[in-house]
């Protein structure tokens, strides 16, 4: 992400956004930047360079040659008179979202502050007026992409940084005007376009001297501190790499209203901590974030982690845990680890529930995701753009129970209705209406102790069909059926072993293809993954299956070391239903109740 100075290795809309966050400059100002005008409310200097404006991905000497590179697509020649404004080498809204925020720009106002090499200066002169002159507000041949107000706000805070290096003038200072009131009309909402925009307003308020501006985007950023994170330092865009992202921009945030003489809005210091003490239960045992919504499996780039994401993203070498195993979060996010330390090998889970998808969300409610034994075991497909997204978010990518053709509900709430806890154990009831407006609940017992996921569904729908519990694992796993109720993955890597385990319940007859195995495929149910925005493969899903309208599945989910077996059954004695999980030829029981499970 922007906020290192490596290349980075993800791209897409996720990218767009990432490749934009300050990054700190290790060179010293060389020439130095003219002095704000005496009717500027205060100083609004040049962001860090980004993942745009670094000298390895467009040199300063690249751009003057009429050499474009934005990251992900082959290079571009721009020229080196008048730019085009209306280009679209590649089809896409991403590369011109890209391209027309003119962030690239500022590897010219680096190169000249840096060397003092006024031919970049001039050319980045150059480029900035020549669009202001070719694209007004809200025009140009890609309006919704040059008049997005996230990268309208981030444009403004190059024109800033031409200003502030350059010095005012006339053109200039009505380009700022333009965009100044183009964002102070144009709120994107609240979540990290919304934090850009304001950004970008607060910059044209600074500089221009407007007290009406300043006090809009306080106001916005005020808004937004108490909704983009919450109390808890949860996500309000339910998405751990937006999280990742929305730390960066807020702290660009609190820097500049501190640069205008402006407040940080009340409490928000607090959030940012809370959250990145939320990045470190988010983090698996790879020292990545787990894919939860749009997100890459990449570490967590935060430039003052807490103590506890330092523990994780070091995989134990610093900092300290936090405290407990498990964590819930209001917002919709359950965590948990059999330890922290080994952290590299532990058991690790996460769940979602809460309210409805929103922004960078998933419809990911009740699916689970699992590490153990250094390997990802059931993973989140990921993220990427363009119509396959589509499917990533949808529900039939997460771990969680399905109706093939049943109306789904993508504004339906999940509540928690039942968490409890013990010595080496721990449990979650959750459940909704998504599919036919009918229910779906499951509950889930993890036994940390054996290693041992118990998961006990039941769904109801009012049309015809049945119900289906997916379970996608790693990319490059063999898996095995054996028989109607089990099947065997054994994931890259060598390291472990995968049961799932799906007992006939009393009274329940498995049809034939009751548990099965897909990899690729073009429906619904399909073995597809994306671990990061750029990439695209196929990876096999465990589908377990039930015919009846109103299903229930009892499954039994163990990570075992390779070569391991594990069997499961359900018996009934003196009128209580048990089940007997048997692995590698030890035997552990636990009362199934009509709501979950008792060990």
């Amino acid at each position: 992400m922007g906020r290192s100075r490596r290349r980075p290795r993800s791209f897409g809309s996720f990218l767009a956004a990432a490749l934009l966050l300050p990054a700190v400059l290790a060179s010293a100002v060389l020439v130095p930047a003219a002095p704000a005008r005496a009717d500027a409310l205060g100083p609004f200097s040049c962001l860090p360079v980004n993942g745009l404006s670094s000298r390895f991905v467009n040199a300063p000497s690249d751009l003057l040659r009429g050499r474009l590179t934005i990251p992900g697509y082959r290079p571009v020649a721009i020229g080196t008179g008048s730019v085009d404004w209306g280009i679209d080498p590649y089809h896409s809204s991403g590369w011109r979202r890209l391209f027309l925020s003119l962030k690239w720009v500022e590897s010219l106002t680096d190169g000249y502050r840096r060397s003092g090499d006024r031919a970049y200066l001039d050319r980045a002169t150059q480029i900035v007026r020549d669009f202001a002159a070719h694209v007004p507000a809200g025009g140009g041949r890609f309006p919704d992409d040059a008049w997005n107000g996230m990268y309208a706000g981030q444009r403004t805070t190059v024109l800033t940084c031409l200003e502030s290096v350059g010095g005012p003038s006339g053109w200039l200072r009505d380009a700022l005007v333009t965009h100044g009131r183009w964002l102070a009309a144009n709120d994107p909402g609240d979540w990290n376009q919304g934090v850009n925009a304001a950004i970008g307003l607060l910059g044209a308020a600074c500089l221009t001297g407007s007290p009406a501006w300043a006090s809009l985007a306080q106001a916005r950023f005020d808004r937004m501190a108490r909704t983009t994170i919450d109390a808890e330092g949860a996500v309000g865009e339910q998405s751990t790499g937006y999280l990742d992202y929305l730390l960066g921009l807020w702290r660009t945030a609190v820097d500049k209203l501190t640069q205008c003489g402006r407040p940080v809005p009340a409490g928000l210091i607090a959030r940012l901590a809370a959250a990145r003490d939320f990045l470190a239960w988010a983090t698996t045992p790879a020292g990545t974030l787990e894919q939860l919504g749009d997100s890459d499996a990449t570490p967590a780039h935060v430039d003052d982690p807490s103590s506890a994401l330092a523990y994780a993203v070091s995989g134990g070498a610093s900092g300290t845990p936090p405290v407990g195993t498990t964590r819930i979060y209001s917002a919709g996010w359950v965590f948990g680890r059999d330890s922290w330390s080994p952290f590299r090998t532990s058991m690790y889970w996460t769940q979602r529930f809460g309210p409805g998808r929103a922004y960078h969300g998933h419809q990911d409610h009740l699916s689970l995701t699992l590490w153990d034994r250094g390997s990802p075991l059931l993973v989140d497909p990921g993220y990427a753009t363009g119509p396959y997204r589509d499917w990533l978010m949808g529900p039939f990518a997460h771990n969680a129970t399905v109706a093939v053709g049943a109306r789904f509900d993508k504004h339906a709430a999940t509540p928690l209705t039942a968490s409890a806890a013990g010595p080496g154990w721990f449990s979650t009831s959750m459940g909704d209406h998504a599919w036919d407006g009918a229910g779906r609940i499951r509950t889930t017992f993890v036994d940390t102790d054996r290693h041992v996921l118990l998961v006990l569904d039941h769904a109801r729908r009012t049309t015809p069909g049945g119900w289906r519990q997916l379970w996608h694992v790693p990319a490059g796993s063999h898996v095995a059926v054996l028989g109607r109720a089990a099947a065997v993955v054994d994931v890259p890597g060598g390291k472990a072993r995968l049961h799932v385990v799906s007992p006939a319940l009393p009274g329940q007859v498995l049809g034939a293809g009751a548990i099965a195995a897909v990899i690729g495929g073009r429906g619904a149910v399909a073995g597809r993954t994306s671990p990061r925005t750029s990439s695209r493969g196929l990876a096999p899903v465990v589908v377990v299956s039930r015919a009846e309208r109103t299903a229930t599945f009892l499954t039994v989910l163990v990570s075992g070391a390779p070569g391991s077996t594990a069997s499961a059954t359900v018996r009934t004695a003196s009128g209580r239903a048990f089940v007997d999980v048997t692995i590698d030829g030890v035997t552990r029981t636990y009362r199934l109740t009509r709501t979950g499970f008792a060990r």
